[in-house]
């Protein structure tokens, strides 16, 4: 998929399902090569829980949201996002 929740190494899908409550639910649909929560900078490492549990709250509202609007939204900021966070 172009757009959806980024995948993870599986090392940390095992360490963030025992840290954070529902991780596992951002499986629920394909990885994408963009999404929701990189649109909004959370992107990259994550050097603590606390912002892979951003990361993982935006995941999530898209998954509870999704259109196909959404995606072509998601599409066309993630142009826009490069540029914001390149330097992050």
């Amino acid at each position: 998929s172009i757009v959806g929740p980024r995948p993870h190494m599986d090392e940390h899908n095992k360490k963030y399902s025992n840290i954070i409550q529902n991780f596992l639910t951002r499986h629920k649909c394909n990885p994408g090569i963009t999404g929701w929560a990189q649109i909004h900078g959370y992107r990259g490492a994550t050097p603590n829980d606390d912002l892979m549990k951003k990361r993982l709250d935006y995941d999530i509202w898209y998954l509870k949201n999704w259109s196909l609007g959404l995606d072509f939204m998601i599409m066309f900021k993630t142009i826009f996002a490069i540029f914001k966070y390149r330097s992050d």
